[in-house]
């Protein structure tokens, strides 16, 4: 999978990130054959998360909405609304038809399932 800039045989970063959007961390984790994306949107919420594939090109897009309460007056905050934008280039051995996606606790997970891989097999001549 992938580091930041270091582009390895399973995924790397692809493209220059937005500079209205903001690159969430991420991590990369591998599993046997398969790779798994984990990457941190806090304050997101699940209908605010798009994940798009093109071109073997994954894309995340996550907005955070303002959290102030309607008719609450601001006093002080840090929070402010912002997107998060990752765009990593995946390998062919990704099987994009079973990738899935799940959000629990301003964490994204990706599971980038492999194509299986055909063994040699043996045919009987009759």
């Amino acid at each position: 999978m992938t580091a930041t800039s270091q582009p390895t045989e399973k995924t790397r970063e692809a493209g220059h990130q937005s500079s209205s959007r903001r690159k969430p961390t991420y991590s990369v984790e591998a599993f046997n054959q398969d790779h798994t994306v984990r990457i941190e949107v806090p304050g997101v919420l699940r209908e605010d998360i798009s994940l798009s594939l093109e071109q073997n090109i994954l894309t995340v897009r996550a907005k955070r909405r303002a959290l102030t309460p309607p008719g609450a007056r601001v006093l002080h905050s840090e929070l402010r609304p912002h997107d998060y934008e990752l765009r990593l280039r995946l390998s062919p051995e990704v099987d994009s038809d079973r990738l899935s996606a799940a959000l629990h606790d301003g964490i994204l997970t990706v599971h980038l399932p492999q194509r299986a891989t055909e063994s040699p097999r043996q045919i009987a001549v009759r």
